[in-house]
Parts: C-alpha cells; structure tokens; sequence
C-alpha cells in the first residue's frame, strides 16, 4: 500500500515499498488532495504489477502514456515503469529489436516475420513512431496490401494485382505480434492492429486434383532423382513442402516395417505432434529408393540440393 504525506510547504509526496522491499518517494510538489490520491491509486497499481509480474491493464497504461515527461521519470526512477526514451522507438527500431530476441524460432518463421516488417516499413516508413500508428493507420495499411504497390518493385504497377488475402492476412497476423511486444514492453498502451483479422483461411478457388497422367509427366520433366523424390513425396504422400521434405533423414525410412516417419516443424510444439508415421506407398516407393541408394556417404538428408533458409521449391 502507499500513502500521501504533506509537507510544510504544501507539497505532497507518495511513500510506498517497492517490489524489491526498499521504501520509495515520489514527490508531486503542490497538487490537490484529490489529485493526490488519484496517483496514489495508479502507483500501488504498478507497484502490483511489479511484484506480480503481471500487466498492468489498459486504463493503467494509458495513464501512464499521458504524463508528462518530469512525472513519468519520477515513476522510472522508483522501478515502477520503463524509461521514456523507449516510449519513442521507431517502428523499424522495435521490429529490429524484436527480430533480434526471438533467437528460439525457425528460420522460414523469421523470413515471414521479415516479410511484415518490409510491408509495414514501405508503408509506415522507417522512422514512424509506434505511439503515432492508430487503428484507422492499421487499417489504411492493410487495404494498402491489396494493391499493387504492396508487391515491391513492379515494373508496371497497372496490371498487377495486390498480394493475395491469405497473404494478407499472414502480413497483418505478424504485424500483431509486433505490436502486442510493444504492449507487453508498455511502449504503448493498445495494439492497433487487434481489430483486424489474421487468421489465415482455405481458398478454394485455388483446390486442384492432380491426375496421375500429369503427374507422371511431371516426373518424367524432372531433372535429377532429388526432384523426383519431392514431387512423390508432394503427391503420393501430402507432405508439406518444403519443411517436411527438406527434414527427412536416412534414419526416418523404416525398409523392413515400410514404414517413413515424418518430422513436423510447424507442428512440433504440440505434445506428441513431433513427427507422423505413413506406409512408404508402392507409387512412392521406386522414387524413395533411387535417393537412398544415391546418397552419398556421411549425408543423411534425403534432399540435399535445395536446403537454403529461403528456398522456394514451388517456383522452380
């Protein structure tokens, strides 16, 4: 709990125990009772907080986004809020910032967060403060996405389109994350991208069968057995490509059971999601063969020609 003590003079000042058990003071200087204790209130609810290591809510954060810069450098002094000088972070000092912590991920998941900061730094700029970015900014940015300038460098802009919806969506489900760090950080108050929609859908439009007389065409126009094998396993097994593909090891193929195991990265944090079992399919079987012979010693990867962080087998 704080209290409110009154010197001589007719300034206030707040006393409080802070989380790491030492005895503070802020010092308001001459500001009503009334005014007094409203800041008394916020006070015991950062140092909750702090002590909690919980958030310390919207109203709260917004409170302290107002003060002035005097008062919130009394707060900081006392451990009870951040420094100001992060309050004024650029968009591409966060982004960066957060890039930069997030060592856990994998790399294809930092090339998608890459990609957002790219479309959120064309758009905003670089240096755009990311207390100045509101909800209607948000908004603006994500039916930018839908244009052709959303695309990067086109040679003529007029028959182009915008990036696709799911694309779009992937973009704004990164912006997000962003932001929600910066809440978290309490760098600003409210994430003005949660209103729009990142989930990303099923376009159906796009849904092909793939016969097996184009598929076979489409071995026989491929040129090496590392080629083969990725359309086999693309076809004939529904791997994801190219993460599944590119995790396959020598050690996943289970000849006397026929038997392959599949790796998961983007499902591997789930409990017992690591991996899948699948029959090696007799339609499949020739292709797997042919690389497992070829391997040569000390590999142990299945593909091994196409294993760059940002290898795109779809548009070879």
């Amino acid at each position: 709990m704080a209290s409110i003590s009154k010197e001589p003079n007719g300034r206030r000042r707040i006393l409080f125990i802070a989380p790491d058990g030492k005895r503070k003071t802020i010092r308001l200087g001459k500001i009503s009772q009334r005014n007094a204790e409203s800041f008394k209130v916020r006070v015991e609810q950062l140092v909750t907080a702090a002590t909690l290591q919980t958030g310390i809510g919207r109203e709260t954060a917004l409170w302290v986004a107002q003060l002035d810069n005097p008062t919130h450098e009394k707060l900081a002094r006392a451990g009870l809020v951040e420094p100001r000088e992060n309050q004024d972070l650029t968009l591409q000092g966060h982004i960066d910032a957060y890039l930069k912590r997030r060592t856990e991920v994998k790399p294809r998941t930092v090339i998608s967060w890459k990609q957002a900061r790219e479309s959120l730094l064309a758009y905003f700029g670089p240096k755009r403060k990311l207390s100045t970015i509101t909800v209607a900014d948000a908004k603006d940015w994500e039916r930018w996405l839908a244009t052709p300038p959303a695309r990067g460098n086109l040679k003529d802009d007029e028959t182009k389109t915008g990036l696709a919806i799911n694309t779009i969506r992937k973009r704004v489900a990164n912006a997000k994350l962003f932001f929600e760090d910066a809440v978290a950080r309490e760098l600003i108050p409210a994430n003005p991208f949660k209103p729009l929609r990142g989930a990303v859908g099923t376009n159906r439009e796009r849904d092909h069968f793939v016969t097996l007389e184009t598929i076979e065409k489409v071995l026989d126009a491929c040129p090496d057995a590392e080629w083969r094998l990725i359309v086999a396993l693309s076809r004939f097994a529904g791997l994801r490509c190219p993460s599944e593909h590119l995790a396959l090891t020598i050690d996943d193929v289970d000849w006397r059971n026929q038997r392959l195991r599949i790796p998961s990265a983007k499902t591997e944090h789930h409990a017992g999601k690591a991996y899948r079992v699948i029959p090696i399919f007799p339609q499949l079987k020739p292709y797997l063969e042919d690389v497992c012979e070829m391997l040569p010693a000390g590999k142990k990867f299945l593909i091994n020609r196409y294993r760059s962080t940002n290898a795109n087998l779809r548009t070879q």
